[in-house]
């Protein structure tokens, strides 16, 4: 496997990656409150989420909510014997901008989309981004739409609620699914045109605050065989500071 070959690889990835990144989370809960003494008017109870699909169906508008936001990730890829870590970070803001910084075998690649369809890349050696062709990158110039991907209900099987966990003191819902990846490429033109859904599987889980209804982290796991390899992915993301001011680099 050359290192050309990794390359072109490490940036289908990064698409991959991003796509399922932004899975949802569901919405706060309702506050508690003191009963009062004289006998009140009946009033709706309150419908608190109780299962793993009304907790993703709220997640889903919660994240709608979310203008921008700030990511970390790291890839570990096992591909023909070689074992190859990734990390980066990256900013999203509303409607479709959004910046990534991905560190790959000693080599940095920089990804800016300022408006859809439009995808300008700053690859190892070059101190300037240039719009992305399909001989840039080894594909048409697909931009990932992140919002687009908040519902993992929408390719997901085999939902678990694994119970409740504090992550960085923040309570969350923890939920395991399967991947429908026919369902996950339909709506990922960049991975589709790479990656063959018959020879691919994966899973994954997230984390999901509570009180805001906000995504907090994800791990996904991916098998599959590209160009005759078998390869293996295992991907963490954390996101934080939602509705943060950001600032998108300019090409």
């Amino acid at each position: 496997m050359n290192r050309k070959w990794m390359i072109n690889l490490t940036i289908g990835l990064m698409f991959l990656v991003l796509l399922a990144a932004c899975n949802a989370a569901p919405p706060a809960l309702p506050t508690a409150t003191t009963a009062p003494t004289a006998t009140p008017e009946p009033t709706a109870t309150p419908q608190l989420p109780t299962t793993v699909e009304s907790i993703l169906a709220q997640s889903a508008e919660a994240m709608k909510q979310v203008q921008s936001m700030q990511f970390t990730y790291t890839t570990t890829v096992e591909a023909a014997g070689q074992t190859i870590k990734t990390d980066g970070q990256g900013m999203f803001k509303k409607p479709d901008q959004m910046y990534m910084k991905l560190n790959a075998m000693g080599q940095t690649i920089e990804m800016v989309m300022l408006e859809p369809g439009k995808v300008y890349l700053k690859m190892p050696g070059s101190d300037k981004f240039t719009l992305s062709t399909p001989g840039t990158a080894g594909q048409e110039p697909v931009a990932p739409d992140i919002m687009a991907q908040t519902n993992i209900a929408d390719f997901a099987s085999g939902l678990t609620l694994d119970g409740e966990e504090t992550l960085d003191g923040v309570p969350t819902y923890v939920i395991s699914y399967s991947m429908d990846i026919g369902k996950y490429l339909k709506s990922d033109p960049s991975s589709a045109a790479i990656f063959d859904p018959a020879k691919t599987t994966g899973d994954g889980k997230v984390w999901i605050d509570k009180e805001t209804g906000r995504m907090l982290k994800m791990e996904m796991n991916l098998g599959m065989e590209l160009a005759g390899n078998k390869i293996g992915t295992v991907t963490e993301m954390s996101f934080t500071n939602f509705n943060e001011p950001v600032e998108i680099p300019q090409p």
